[in-house]
C-alpha cells in the first residue's frame, strides 16, 4: 500500500488534476490550450445531460507532436436503426476519429499527430435517462525527427506548470543540423542550468545557445522541466543541411 501511495503522489505531483471543461452556453466553440485537460458533457455531475445541446471544443496545442485523448466512459442515447441522435464526435480537419453513441464503460484511446482536435457533443429534443461522457486529453512532446522542424516548449506560449521530460530522437544520418534557440538565452543565467541536453552513445552536452553541429546516426535531444531547472518559454528551430553545404 505504501508503494501505491508513493506512486499516486508522484503522478499527482507531476501531472496535476485538470479541471473539467463543460459546455458553456452562449459560446459557439470553446478553445482549450492547456497541455492537459478534461471535457465533460453538461449535467454529468447532476446525473444527466439536458436536451437540445450542441457543445463544441477546439483543443489547440501547437507545441505538441501528438495529442492523446482518453474517452473514460460514455452513457448516451442508444442508436435507433443504426442512427445516433445523441452523439460524441472527435475530428481533425476533415477526418473523423470517433463518432459514437450508446453506452461504453471501458476506456477508448484516440491519438493524432495533428496539433488541433475538434470535439463535439449533440443531444436531441427527446428526454432520455443518460448521464453523458467524460474524456481527458494530453499533449505529447516525444517523437522521432528526420526533417527540419520547429519544436516548442510544452504549453507554449505559456510556461509549463508541471514536471516532465521531452525526448526527441534526431535521425541525423551524417547531416549538419542547425539548432537555433529562441528565447532560451534570456531565461537561463548559466549554461549548466539549461534544460536542453544533446547526447549520443559516446558523449553529451548542454545546449545554452544556438549551435551548428555535424551529427551522425541517431542523436537524442532531451528537455527536462522540473523545480531545479528554471522554466522557460521558447522555440527550437531545427534545420537539416547536407554536410558540404555552405552557410
Amino acid at each position: 500500500m505504501k508503494s501505491y501511495a508513493a506512486v499516486r503522489f508522484l503522478l499527482i505531483f507531476m501531472f496535476p488534476k485538470p479541471s473539467d471543461s463543460l459546455c458553456a452556453s452562449g459560446k459557439d466553440v470553446e478553445t482549450l490550450t492547456s497541455w492537459r485537460g478534461k471535457i465533460s458533457s453538461p449535467g454529468l455531475l447532476e446525473g444527466g445531460y439536458p436536451n437540445n445541446q450542441l457543445c463544441r471544443w477546439n483543443i489547440i496545442l501547437p507545441s505538441a507532436l501528438k495529442i492523446i485523448l482518453t474517452i473514460e466512459n460514455t452513457d448516451l442515447q442508444e442508436p435507433v436503426n443504426g442512427s445516433c441522435s445523441d452523439y460524441l464526435q472527435i475530428s481533425t480537419g476533415n477526418s473523423t476519429l470517433v463518432f459514437t453513441c450508446g453506452s461504453r464503460k471501458t476506456p477508448q484511446f484516440v491519438s493524432t499527430l495533428e496539433t488541433s482536435v475538434n470535439v463535439s457533443f449533440h443531444s436531441d429534443e427527446n428526454d432520455e435517462d443518460n448521464k453523458g461522457f467524460r474524456l481527458t486529453y494530453t499533449g505529447i512532446c516525444d517523437g522521432n525527427i528526420s526533417n527540419s522542424i520547429v519544436l516548442f516548449t510544452p504549453g507554449y506560449p505559456n510556461k509549463p506548470t508541471w514536471n516532465m521530460i521531452c525526448l526527441w530522437f534526431i535521425e541525423a544520418d551524417q547531416r549538419i543540423v542547425m539548432l537555433q534557440l529562441e528565447g532560451l538565452n534570456k531565461e537561463i543565467p548559466a549554461c549548466d542550468q539549461s534544460p536542453l541536453e544533446l547526447s549520443n552513445n559516446t558523449q553529451q552536452s548542454r545546449l545554452c545557445s544556438s549551435e551548428e553541429v555535424l551529427l551522425h546516426g541517431q542523436v537524442k535531444l532531451k528537455m527536462t522541466i522540473n523545480n531545479t531547472i528554471k522554466r522557460w518559454i521558447g522555440k527550437i528551430h531545427l534545420t537539416f543541411r547536407p554536410p558540404m553545404s555552405k552557410f
